[in-house]
């Protein structure tokens, strides 16, 4: 075993703490030495930054798996609102490229109201929907992770997850059902 192989193996078995101490000097510097080593620093056997906040802000396992679940629902969720204001724009003659283009230039909020002008009314079960998860995503961001729950089920469990994509897929299908 070579020297640099010796080094990665040791590198691999280094605790939280062993990298807090190396992040506590010039983390820059102990990235370009590790890679000038041939070291690969990405096969750490822990996720550095999800150690460091946890430690840093005290936040548990549960709250970091309800918070990856808003994350990737509300990114579901945005990236079907501009699905929905663009499609019907280019059955009409408006080019799908330059649409997506300003669409996603557009905050959450915006497609929101945008929707709400397009497809429904303020009551109807999308723009609740997707009001719902704007407000998901805003306790996250704000820390409040004891709000993310879903009718009365916490996020970081399967319950409240599964409720959640099917009212959403339900509220979908339900805007695009032809207005009688």
């Amino acid at each position: 075993m070579s020297n640099t192989e010796d080094l990665d193996s040791e590198i691999n078995q280094l605790s939280i703490d062993e990298v807090k101490s190396l992040l506590a000097g010039n983390p820059r510097e102990m990235l370009k030495r590790t890679r000038e080593l041939g070291i690969n620093m990405d096969d750490l056997k822990f996720d550095v930054k999800k150690k460091l906040i946890q430690d840093g802000y005290g936040i548990s396992d549960e709250d970091l798996e309800a918070v990856d679940f808003v994350y990737w629902v509300a990114y579901f969720v945005e990236r079907n609102a501009g699905e929905l204001i663009v499609d019907p724009q280019v059955k009409i003659g408006a080019q799908r490229i330059t649409l997506k283009a300003l669409v996603a230039h557009l905050s959450f909020g915006s497609k929101i109201t945008i929707i709400q002008q397009l497809y429904v009314n303020n009551g109807d079960a999308l723009l609740k929907m997707m009001r719902k998860i704007q407000d998901l995503r805003n306790h996250v961001a704000h820390g409040r992770f004891d709000m993310l729950k879903y009718d009365g089920h916490k996020l970081n469990k399967g319950h409240g997850q599964i409720l959640i994509i099917a009212d959403i897929r339900d509220a979908y299908l339900k805007a695009k059902e032809p207005k009688s």
